[in-house]
């Protein structure tokens, strides 16, 4: 009687060996994207509670890979691995409490289950945990913790976690400030293509920060980053070309990086577009190109773009002059400046002498509504299509 153990303690070895064989299989054809396959040697697998099968089930349902796509199911099959503590399957409920997949959004949540895949040294959490820190979403915001999670992902090679790090080390959150550190940060992340790191290289050489300053290298990294669509790095090559910094200024050459940001967003970009249409500067002059990028700038807050459009439509460029949006325009854009020094109230004070009283008070009454968050560009329609009306309506009598 006593080799029965033996016995047994061989079947259940075999059969562990043969599980995991099926595993390896199953993963093998996962990987293939044989999916069918790989549901049938997964599934049987996950229900026996292997770990690695119901993350890579879970993957299937949340990517909808071989069966219908279906959030809920993955979230039952990642918590029945999170709960044998597989790292990934933690970082996935994570992430589905961060951006309400499946569950409704849940910022502290996400927290404690990122930490929970942190803490086992999953990279990807621990770059993400130092987001929440830096920030201070679901957790107190905290730069010495945001600095710790991005060096434990960072030295794992996460590039995300390396950029973020030399941000760190650039400004001195969390960490004393080191442009050195911060450069070998960033270069560790640039050699891997992260586009951010590419810029912020850059952006030590043109200022001179923890290197020797260096304008051509700084348009090497520039336009490195430029070219996999980094709109802050494009924005710099139209600033360097514009104004000349280091190299002759080319007006084309700056206005062609400008409009590439500002295609992308970034809002002094579409400003400096903007004005180089309307002025003709590195481009055919084209008065309707110009407003729609200073409108683009303007509802943002960009002051020049409030006043340039305004002084368009002061001297009916592109657009019928009109005196109360102009003069509405230039309050918005000296709002928060209205010394003397400001060159755009000389702009104001020759439109009040042409003004009556009752335009006056019109475009004070328009400034307001102008002021309101969000409301420059609704109210300014709002206000032309009203005038329009009222015009058609007077042709309309005679």
């Amino acid at each position: 009687m006593k080799p029965l153990p033996l016995i047994v303690g061989l079947a259940i070895l075999c059969a562990s060996f043969s599980a995991w064989s099926g595993l390896d299989e199953a993963l093998e054809a996962y990987d293939n994207e044989q999916y069918d396959e790989a549901l049938q040697g997964l599934l049987p697998l996950a229900m026996q509670g292997n770990r690695e099968a119901q993350y890579h089930v879970g993957n299937m349902y949340n990517t909808g890979d071989g069966v219908p796509q279906n959030k809920l199911e993955a979230l039952k099959w990642y918590r029945l691995a999170a709960a044998q503590g597989h790292a990934a399957a933690q970082t996935k409920i994570a992430l589905s409490y961060q951006f309400g997949t499946g569950v409704p959004e849940d910022i502290k949540e996400a927290a404690r289950w990122y930490r929970l895949a942190a803490e086992q040294g999953h990279a990807f959490a621990q770059n993400m945990l130092g987001g929440l820190y830096e920030f201070g979403e679901g957790v107190p915001q905290n730069d010495l913790e945001a600095a710790k999670w991005y060096l434990m992902a960072a030295r794992q090679n996460n590039v995300d976690a390396q950029s973020s790090l030399g941000d760190m080390y650039r400004t001195g959150k969390g960490v004393t400030q080191d442009y050195q550190q911060a450069l070998m940060w960033y270069q560790r992340a640039a050699t891997r293509g992260d586009s951010s790191a590419l810029f912020n290289t850059g952006r030590l050489y043109h200022n001179g920060e923890g290197v020797t300053q260096n304008y051509q290298e700084a348009i090497k990294w520039y336009r490195l980053a430029a070219d996999k669509g980094n709109a802050k790095a494009q924005y710099q090559l139209g600033w360097i070309y514009y104004f000349g910094q280091g190299v002759s200024a080319n007006d084309t050459e700056a206005f062609t990086w400008f409009r590439k940001a500002a295609e992308r967003g970034h809002v002094d970009a579409a400003y400096y577009a903007g004005l180089m249409y309307h002025t003709g500067r590195g481009v055919t002059q084209d008065y309707r190109a110009a407003i729609k990028w200073y409108r683009q700038a303007a509802v943002r807050g960009v002051a020049y773009a409030q006043a340039n459009l305004g002084k368009m439509y002061a001297n009916g460029e592109g657009v019928p002059r009109n005196d109360v949006v102009a003069y509405a325009l230039t309050n918005v854009a000296t709002n928060r400046d209205t010394s003397a020094a400001n060159p755009v109230m000389h702009n104001r004070k020759l439109l009040v002498a042409r003004m009556t009283v009752d335009e006056l008070r019109a475009g004070q009454k328009l400034a307001h509504e102008m002021l309101k968050p969000g409301e420059l560009l609704l109210a300014l329609d709002a206000y032309l299509k009203r005038q329009r009306s009222a015009n058609g309506k007077t042709v309309k009598g005679r």
